[in-house]
């Protein structure tokens, strides 16, 4: 690199630059420094030109060239006709593959490289041709491997210029700058998208606290304790129902056994399985109180032995049946009707009540914008992550020791 302070030998020049200005300002004041190699690669490049029009003449000539010998025997003569053939297609495909690139230095590392490959290519498929062919037209074929042989040496001397002394250091910086470039942008686009990101943050932190605040004024409001006070009123008429439910049902379950013996011969068989399986149900919808009959046929049947009962049940079981007489249902049924009365009040309360609704809304709403700030929280944290790791300050301060020493200046980078 000292090669650029040789053309600064007073005291270091300070420049203040931007990131975005170092490539113009390095392309600029590297010119005069770089004029050299320039000029050597340009006229390179024009020489492997003038040769890829001498090897187009040669293939010519070969592709015309007649056999010093015609009396040569026709298998001979085939064989060279079709390997010539071959080697030519092959030669003039490689020949039009061979672009001289534009004066970038990108394209030319591709130039050299690509005709690097195709030339490995060519030697692999025109071997054999080749070497038939220097049996037929020895002179021919060795003078185009000649002048590829000369391109090629002119395609390393450019690698050579191009890989070491002024264009190397020269490209080693630009590709720092641009890596800082990169950065620099990279960082700028991040910033602005956690400020926008931040920004919607805070909006939808501000609609969270406005829900929140409608939901604890809805809840502590009169309507909504209201509300409150009847879910559980209704729930107490529930258990109330359960318990009436059970009560009933260990009334009938002693009879169980013989109920379900009678239910094969009576003619109220629905009636019977429906009081066995749902007292309370069976019961409203028993209006005369059927079950009485069922009751006292079974309590004659008992008596006379005509149901096969163990004899120290049928007393009991007798006593079970005078227990469940039209008093006792009457007044199940009473409370019955009287807790269904109530619950069913209380249901077209909460049916016609809105203030449910209205907070489960305000709750789907909430959790809405809850979700929605969690995805946004994380999308922050990952473009934060990524803006801490763009180390942008201490590449600058890297880059411009480089720059101070690749060009003598003393070079200060801001912004």
């Amino acid at each position: 690199m000292n090669f650029f302070k040789k053309l600064f030998k007073r005291e270091p020049e300070e420049v203040t630059l931007k990131h975005i200005e170092l490539k113009d300002w390095l392309e600029e004041i590297s010119e005069e420094a770089l004029s050299d190699d320039n000029e050597e690669l340009k006229n390179i490049l024009s020489e492997i030109k003038s040769f890829k029009i001498e090897l187009k003449e040669k293939l010519e000539i070969l592709e015309k060239g007649e056999l010093m010998n015609p009396d040569i025997p026709e298998r001979e003569k085939h064989i060279m006709l079709g390997n010539r053939q071959n080697y030519l297609t092959k030669l003039y495909t490689f020949l039009a593959d061979t672009k001289i690139p534009e004066f970038d230095y990108p394209m030319i590392d591709s130039f050299c490289s690509n005709f690097n490959e195709k030339l490995n290519v060519l030697g692999q498929e025109t071997g054999k041709g080749y070497f038939i062919l220097t049996h037929f037209f020895d002179k021919e074929v060795k003078e185009i491997a000649s002048i590829i042989k000369r391109i090629e040496e002119n395609v390393l001397k450019i690698a050579s210029i191009m890989k070491k002394g002024k264009i190397s250091d020269y490209r080693a910086m630009f590709a720092k700058i641009r890596e800082l470039n990169e950065d620099a942008l990279e960082k700028e686009k991040l910033a602005e998208g956690i400020d926008i990101l931040e920004n919607e943050i805070q909006q939808n932190e501000a609609k969270k606290t406005i829900l929140e605040q409608k939901m604890s004024s809805l809840k502590d409001g009169h309507d909504y304790q209201t509300h409150n006070k009847i879910e559980k009123e209704k729930k107490e008429i529930d258990e109330e129902l359960s318990k009436l439910n059970f009560k009933l049902n260990n009334s009938i379950k002693p009879l169980d056994k013989a109920l379900k013996k009678q239910m094969h011969e009576s003619l109220k068989k629905e009636l019977i399985s429906a009081y066995l399986d749902n007292p309370l149900l069976a019961l409203e919808n028993d209006s005369h109180y059927e079950l009485l009959g069922v009751l006292e046929h079974l309590k004659q049947k008992i008596e006379m032995g005509t149901i096969e009962i163990k004899d120290k049940q049928k007393d009991k079981m007798i006593q079970q049946i005078d227990e469940l007489n039209k008093d006792y249902f009457e007044s199940i049924r009473k409370e019955y009707d009287r807790l269904k009365k109530e619950k069913s009040m209380m249901e077209n309360i909460i049916e016609k009540s809105t203030i449910v609704m209205d907070y489960k809304e305000l709750q789907y709403q909430h959790e809405h914008i809850a979700e929605k700030l969690k995805k946004l929280s994380n999308e922050l944290s990952a473009k934060k992550e990524i803006f801490s790791s763009l180390k942008v300050e201490d590449k600058s301060k890297k880059i411009e020791k480089a720059l101070s020493e690749f060009t003598g200046m003393n070079v200060i980078i801001k912004g």
